[in-house]
């Protein structure tokens, strides 16, 4: 295709075969997969569970320099290893890596999206003119590297891309995620406690009061409750 410059990276969880080369094992894995295709910085750390080796890419297209992509790397690496941390395991990664695919570019939109092995990460803004604040998108989805992609509603499969797949599990899948997001970003001392809190009531008293609530059913606050008493801040 026109405009390729051969010193971009290419970014992916498909299975590397060499010399800018990937493979899926199937339609579903090929789906599940993006790619980018950019002048990418990337930064990278180990993950060690056992006798298994995992690495941990941090692969960014913005026009950030340097020294702000190893501050948001070294700022996703203490995160990582907090969610590492609470679950007491690493998940098995396909061929070893997991992968932050990031786009901080001004034609983009904000959002985020969980892979099998990778996550998506979009923002209009580059990390110093966003104050870094897209490290909160970052935890929420690499969470779901262990909840939804390894632990999710049985539904969810198989999986359909042509049409969208309700659940009734959504307080498993995205609750849990929303609430141990922001906690990993706490416990790894990038926010202070009154940051979490105050980022907590926001998103329970928007929960609370939104009229969706009345048609989704509700969450009993018996099962709130523990969530929030027995684990530190």
């Amino acid at each position: 295709f026109t405009g390729y410059d051969p010193s971009w990276t290419v970014a992916t969880q498909l299975a590397p075969l060499g010399a800018d080369k990937f493979a899926a094992r199937d339609f579903q894995y090929l789906f599940d997969s993006p790619v980018e295709i950019a002048p990418l910085q990337v930064r990278q750390w180990s993950a060690k569970e056992g006798n298994s080796n995992y690495t941990i890419r941090l692969m960014v297209h913005s026009k950030d320099k340097p020294e702000a992509i190893d501050k948001f790397a070294a700022m996703a690496e203490k995160i990582y290893r907090v969610q590492v941390a609470i679950w007491g395991d690493i998940p098995d990664y396909d061929h070893g890596t997991y992968s932050f695919l990031a786009d901080y570019v001004p034609y983009a939109s904000g959002d985020g999206m969980e892979h099998r092995n990778s996550t998506y990460l979009v923002d209009q803004q580059s990390l110093e003119e966003d104050g870094f604040s897209q490290i909160g998108t970052l935890s929420h989805e690499v969470f779901h590297s262990w909840n939804v992609e390894r632990l999710r509603p049985k539904e969810l499969e198989p999986f359909d891309f042509s049409r969208a797949n309700p659940t009734p599990s959504l307080w498993l899948a995205e609750g849990f995620t929303s609430y141990y997001g922001p906690l990993a970003i706490r416990r790894a001392a990038i926010d202070d406690v009154d940051t979490f809190l105050s980022q907590t009531g926001r998103t329970l008293n928007s929960l609370i009061n939104s009229p969706a609530r009345q048609y989704g059913g509700r969450w009993p606050a018996w099962r709130v409750e523990p969530l929030f008493a027995e684990h530190r801040l």
